[in-house]
């Protein structure tokens, strides 16, 4: 549009310059200023596909499991490298609305130059890469990727088109990380530690490691879409009573049933799901910690499936993987919200206090109150997200455990996935069922809002 713009001027132009020279140069500076091209070049089709944005969120997965993130902070990492790719890139797209007043806080005003040239994989690449590897400090993961893709990159664009891409995207990092600063993160590592109650019914540690509580203070961590980390407040959980035939004592029975009569395929579905990266191994006096992904990472990888398996185009795959991020982030907060609220005991802990002192779960027990289910919330959270994205109806492989040592599982839909993580939590002996369903319950509220409030594609 712009080309053939500048060719009608300069045809017009010459017209006048053989009227009258005077006019005809004067009227050439006015007509330039007046018809001034608005549209951001890119040397780089538009309708380029989603690739770099799925090797980016599987490459900070890769950081994410090496270092053994929390699930909580993990999906941070996610929504906040995921929303720089959004900002920087979406000024491209005419059927991208901006991110700007959707979420907290929130107000990027990094814009690229209209008049110039930019390599839109580069501005990708760059953007996402250099959020994810403050988020994840000084990671070699990250680094080494990033380097060595841009330097591919270097090494075959216009050093204008390279370098300005590289300028841009950079003042959109410098943005979303100083808009991460206010989230209370940094502060809540100088919080006193969180000591366990007393009381019988209040959350303990438990074997093997007997691990301190995980992020006891993620609730005061900034939302991006709730109004307050307690906004969907789920009901309160049983009274804890080990008098046969209450209930408390029905569900704690239900877990053990569930554990001691196991079958193969339950068995499966516990530690496919099991997403914990904080499980550790002991032999003798060696401990070492295995690597597995977390509920957030499970999902993020589920969504980069359904990206690769449609082909999906690069704006859509932005918008998806976003919105997600946000979910995630949003799900983790107001779980861990109500789980240091309720600060609710494992049934690990009761059943050996009361049934076995020798039982053990198929999962081991995660270092955090049981009550609700964080996979059980975040898990309906994406499910619900990515049906409202991506439709009702959506069958895949799962192959996310595949480079965890598990085979793959396969899906109707994202809503069947979900179920499955939830009930997982049962079968894995580390949940009494309310923390499922309520869960579901939550993650399903944190959704819908954002499915409400989010609107990324026009």
């Amino acid at each position: 549009m712009c080309k053939l713009i500048y060719l009608r001027i300069i045809f017009f132009s010459i017209k006048l310059f053989r009227m009258n020279y005077k006019f005809s140069f004067f009227s050439f500076l006015l007509i330039l200023t007046f018809f001034g091209c608005k549209e951001t070049q890119v040397d780089t089709n538009l309708d380029l596909s989603s690739d770099i944005i799925v090797d980016c969120n599987s490459n900070l997965t890769d950081a994410l499991v090496e270092r053994h993130f929390t699930p909580p902070v993990a999906a941070k990492n996610y929504a906040y490298s995921n929303i720089a790719l959004y900002s920087a890139t979406s000024p491209f797209f005419t059927e991208l609305n901006t991110l700007n007043g959707q979420i907290k806080d929130f107000n990027c005003e990094v814009y690229p130059d209209t008049a110039e040239t930019y390599n839109l994989e580069v501005v990708a690449l760059n953007s996402f890469s250099s959020v994810a590897l403050k988020m994840v400090y000084s990671d070699t993961v990250i680094s080494n990727f990033l380097e060595a893709r841009l330097a591919g990159y270097k090494a075959t664009l216009d050093p204008s088109i390279y370098d300005r891409s590289i300028e841009y995207s950079d003042d959109v990092a410098k943005y979303v990380l100083s808009w991460a600063d206010g989230d209370n993160y940094k502060e809540t590592r100088n919080f006193e530690e969180f000591s366990p109650g007393e009381a019988y019914e209040e959350w303990k540690p438990t074997s093997p490691d007997y691990m301190p509580a995980i992020e006891p203070f993620w609730g005061t961590i900034r939302t991006l879409v709730l109004d307050s980390s307690n906004q969907y407040m789920p009901i309160r959980p049983t009274t804890v009573d080990m008098t046969e035939g209450a209930t408390f004592y029905n569900e704690t029975m239900e877990v053990l049933y569930a554990v001691d009569t196991i079958d193969e395929e339950r068995n499966e579905i516990a530690l496919f799901w099991d997403c914990n990266p904080n499980i550790s191994h002991h032999h003798g006096h060696v401990m070492y910690f295995l690597q597995k992904i977390s509920p957030g990472g499970h999902w993020i990888h589920i969504a980069t499936q359904a990206l690769d398996n449609k082909q999906m185009n690069f704006s859509k795959g932005a918008a998806v993987m976003t919105t997600l991020g946000i979910g995630l982030h949003d799900a983790f907060v107001a779980c861990w919200e109500e789980k240091y609220y309720s600060n609710y005991v494992r049934p690990e802990t009761v059943i050996r206090a009361n049934i076995n002192e020798d039982w053990k779960p198929i999962l081991q027990t995660p270092a955090f109150p049981e009550y609700p289910s964080g996979h059980s919330v975040a898990s309906a959270s994406a499910a619900t997200i990515l049906t409202d994205l991506l439709g009702e109806n959506f069958d895949f492989i799962d192959s996310t455990e595949l480079k965890y040592g598990l085979p793959v599982r396969e899906f109707s839909s994202f809503r069947d996935a979900s179920d499955e993580a939830a009930i997982s939590r049962l079968y894995g002996g580390i949940h009494y069922m309310p923390a499922i369903t309520e869960g579901v319950k939550l993650g399903n509220n944190v959704g819908d809002l954002v499915n409400g409030k989010i609107k990324l594609l026009k």
